[in-house]
Order: C-alpha cells, then sequence, then structure tokens
C-alpha cells in the first residue's frame, strides 16, 4: 500500500453516533483508491473474515491516486491530496464501498479533483483533525522543514480556487503554533485535535490542539493543560501506516465512550488493533491508557507498505536512496525493450551538499515519468517510475533542512 488514510468518522447532530466509524482507504503502488470498512472489536483474526463482512470491503472505488505526496482524511467522505507540485486538490466519497475502479459512482458532483491551495509540497508531515461530530470545518496541521508546526482550517466544499483564498478563511491561516517535530517517524491525527507522534526509537507520544490558530511558535497557548508531549506507549518503530480516529462505542467490558481506535501495519502486512481510551496521561508501558480486551490483534493480513520490500533498507537516507536506485536499476533492466524510455542507469547518491535541490527535481522528474507511463498503458515501467518519486522524496523529507530565516 502506498498510502492508508482513516476517512473521519462523519459529521452527526448532538446525541446521535458518528456514521462513518471504522472506515478508511487505501491507496495501492499502482494508484488504485480501495475501500475497507471494520465494524469488529478487535477480535484476533488474521483472515480479516471476522470486521471486514458484508460490507464492501476490497472494493475499488477510484484510481489514479498513485503521485501524491501526501493523502489526507478530512472527515465525511473528504480526501485531501498533494500533488508533486504542491498543489491541494480535493475529493469527496459519497459511496458505500461499490465496486467501481472508474470512480464515477462515489465522486459525482463533489467537485473531484479541484485544486484548493497551493505549496504544500514541501512540509515534512500532513495531519487532520477532520470533520465529524458537530465540528464542521477540517483543520490541516503541517510540520515545516525546520520542524515548525503550522495551522490551517478549511471549510469549504472543494470549489475550484488555486490560490486557496476561498476556502481558507480567517486571519490565522498558516499560523505557526508550535516547535520541535522536526525527528519524529510518523505524526497521526486521530480526532478532536488530538494527534499521535512516533519516535525512531519507538516511543509514542500524545498532543492534542485546543486552539484557533493563534501565532505562538512557543506552543504554550494551544497545548497547555491536555498531557501534550506525554509518552503513552513504546514499541512503535517498526509500523509501516498508522491510522485511526474516534469512536461512539463503548468497549466490550464496559469501558467509556467517546474513546480512539487505532490500526496499524507491522512489518509483515498484518493489520493490527488498538483501543485507547485515555486522554494523554504519562505512560510509557502503555497499561494505563489501552483499556479493555484486544489490543494489538491481528484483525487482517495483505496491507504491506509497498510492493518493493524496505525492510532491510539502512535508516541513513543516502545509503537508502542508493538501496533503492539499485533496486530500480535492476527492475529497469528487467523491462520489455519498448517500455525503456530513460536510461537504463540511475546515478547513485553524491555528495548531501548537492542532493536535496537535486532530488527535488528528479523526485518531480519521476513522478511525471510515472504519470506518463501509465497513461501509455506502461504499467510496470509506472510502477518502478512510482517506487523511486517516493523514495526522492522520502529522501528529502528526511535529509534535506528546510530554510534558513
Amino acid at each position: 500500500m502506498r498510502h492508508i488514510l482513516y476517512t473521519g468518522n462523519g459529521t452527526a447532530p448532538p446525541g446521535v453516533p458518528r456514521p462513518h466509524i471504522g472506515r478508511f482507504f487505501t491507496i495501492e503502488d499502482d494508484g488504485a483508491l480501495r475501500y475497507f470498512r471494520y465494524d469488529a472489536f478487535g477480535e484476533q483474526d488474521p483472515t480479516g473474515a471476522n470486521g471486514f463482512v458484508g460490507n464492501n470491503s476490497g472494493n475499488q472505488i477510484g484510481n489514479g491516486f498513485g503521485h501524491f505526496l501526501h493523502v489526507l482524511g478530512g472527515g465525511n467522505g473528504i480526501i485531501l491530496a498533494v500533488a508533486p507540485n504542491g498543489d491541494l486538490t480535493w475529493f469527496r466519497y459519497t459511496g458505500a464501498g461499490e465496486h467501481d475502479p472508474t470512480g464515477t459512482n462515489g465522486f459525482v458532483e463533489n467537485n473531484p479533483g479541484n485544486v484548493i491551495g497551493n505549496g504544500f509540497h514541501n512540509f515534512r508531515h500532513l495531519f487532520v483533525s477532520p470533520r465529524e461530530g458537530q465540528t464542521t470545518a477540517t483543520t490541516i496541521f503541517a510540520v515545516a522543514q525546520n520542524g515548525d508546526l503550522l495551522w490551517f482550517q478549511y471549510d469549504g466544499h472543494g470549489e475550484h480556487d488555486p490560490t486557496g483564498v476561498r476556502g481558507f478563511a480567517g486571519p490565522n491561516q498558516g499560523n505557526q503554533i508550535g516547535n520541535g517535530f522536526l525527528n519524529f517517524r510518523r505524526i497521526v491525527g486521530v480526532g478532536d485535535g488530538a494527534f499521535l507522534a512516533v519516535q525512531d526509537n519507538g516511543d509514542l507520544l500524545w498532543f492534542r490542539y485546543t486552539g484557533n490558530g493563534e501565532h505562538d511558535p512557543t506552543g504554550a497557548s494551544g497545548f497547555v493543560e491536555n498531557n501534550s508531549g506525554n509518552q503513552i506507549g513504546r514499541g512503535f518503530d517498526t509500523v509501516r501506516h498508522f491510522f485511526g480516529g474516534v469512536t461512539d462505542r463503548p468497549g466490550l467490558e464496559g469501558q467509556t465512550a467517546p474513546a480512539r481506535i487505532f490500526y496499524f501495519v507491522d512489518a509483515n502486512g498484518d493489520l493490527r488493533w488498538l483501543r485507547y481510551g485515555g486522554n494523554g496521561e504519562q505512560d510509557p508501558t502503555g497499561s494505563m491508557g489501552f483499556d479493555g480486551p484486544n489490543q494489538g490483534n491481528q484483525i487482517g493480513r495483505g496491507f504491506s507498505a509497498s510492493t518493493i520490500d524496505t525492510t532491510n533498507l539502512p535508516r541513513d537516507p543516502v545509503e537508502r536512496l542508493g538501496s533503492a536506485i539499485e533496486s530500480a536499476n535492476q527492475e529497469w533492466k528487467a523491462l520489455p525493450e519498448a517500455e525503456r524510455q530513460q536510461p537504463e542507469s540511475l546515478p547513485a547518491p553524491g555528495p548531501m551538499a548537492v542532493l536535496c535541490a537535486q532530488y527535488r527535481d528528479s523526485a518531480l522528474i519521476m513522478h511525471a515519468e510515472a504519470s506518463s507511463a501509465s497513461q501509455a498503458g506502461f504499467v510496470e515501467l509506472a510502477k518502478v517510475a512510482t517506487e523511486l518519486a517516493h523514495e526522492y522524496d522520502e529522501f528529502v523529507r528526511i535529509a534535506c533542512p528546510g530554510p534558513v530565516e
């Protein structure tokens, strides 16, 4: 899977359960968009037969999503996708997982593909607090290359506006609300202003933002008295995908709701389930907030992060990109002659000082090549180009410093 996004649980009047709990979409390496909905309570079931039956899980509902750098679930079926050129693109899915590879069924009359903003391609992380419950706007959190945390809020409905003026109303758009978010492996929004950050050592940290985008580089304003920065678990360093959100459902043993359900994909591609009922209380062991049975149970399989195995790639970004280029060269040589539209050999990484600008450009070139190959019907070439493009993107995200201010 290239991306997995929790779609947000949906808005509802007071006292009415959120309509889309457990729903998430996956994007495969070929750009296929698939629908899943998990309706169970974490019962151990590696086959996935228990929680994904009778609800169209696994059906393809669209295509052409493989080139996006970031893909976010904005709530109420909203998908926010960042193109390689930085355009923020809007989609909204209103179907129920009916099989439709063309995407014409669930994306009709919802402004699909409209550009609603720009300049989002240089962020290290993007995550959201979605529209759900009585919240009718999507809050976007963005981590700049230097670790600054920025705030945006979109309340539009996908009206075409590349300038971003129309849907991003109010005075606080793009304000810095915190700092120091540079060295996290993953950051994921989990609803109601809360988000989780995974450190390189696997520690899981809790944050919750309760402000309205007021400018505050120190982060003192919106992160006060809500346990932000506390460690709530450990052992998440091998997680390939991490997503989740709020649930209205009580736990199997009477645990109170609302709570949060987290899903993660391990190094084997297995899908696992967690229920967190805490509020960020400090607990490195994870025993306090992860209440109830079935914690960490496997509920599915086959959600591998990519068709290229990166399990043993080195952490150093230069070495990692070198390994990716070597793999790409090998796959390129195996392509049919008619599909070899680029030189067979790609250059190995050079000195760090010259890499960042060069590889930002290379990422754009490879994304364009992947799109062109896909349109021409060269499926294998598109797959290799997409894989390499994302390795360039990942290199830039990890290794390249932000602009000096």
